[in-house]
């Protein structure tokens, strides 16, 4: 609310009670997510160019699509019966801090941001990629154990039938 505040399309409501707001962006009542729609040129050109908004809504896309990555990677990851709570903490954190900075209208901020928020995003994508192919390992490994240890089992039966003889 400060950051929306403290912005122009804020400052523009305050004084004149009119511009975006919160309901008009995220709706009443059944209070929705917001998503990268919202910011379209039909809603911005009603009181300004639509440029400004179009490279906050490239920001923003870049980063939602990283999010989207890590939130397959999430879902693989439980797929495999683990629980990665850090991993999502954490996305939730820095989609929430991205999404807060978005309040503050502010292109060249919002820009400038992008590239420390896909960097966190790398980062905790980079640690889901690293425990799955950790899993990958543990798994390849286990039947590799388990091949070997089969055929040792046949060789002994082999050898203890041999003995037989």
């Amino acid at each position: 609310l400060k950051n929306y505040l403290d912005s122009g399309h804020g400052k523009s409501l305050t004084a004149t009670g009119k511009g975006p707001h919160c309901v008009g962006c995220h709706g009443s009542h059944n209070v929705q997510r917001a998503n990268i729609e919202i910011i379209s040129e039909q809603r911005c050109a009603k009181c300004h160019s639509y440029e400004r908004a179009k490279g906050m809504k490239q920001a923003l896309f870049l980063v939602e699509k990283k999010a989207t990555e890590i939130e397959d990677g999430l879902r693989a990851l439980r797929t495999a019966g683990i629980y990665p709570a850090d991993e999502e903490r954490a996305l939730f954190n820095t989609q929430a801090e991205f999404r807060t900075l978005f309040h503050t209208v502010d292109v060249e901020l919002v820009k400038k941001r992008t590239d420390e928020f896909t960097k966190k995003l790398g980062a905790i994508e980079k640690h889901i990629q690293d425990t799955i192919a950790e899993l990958r390992w543990r798994r390849n490994f286990s039947a590799f154990l388990l091949l070997l240890f089969g055929g040792m089992a046949v060789v002994i039966f082999l050898l203890s039938k041999e003995d037989q003889k």
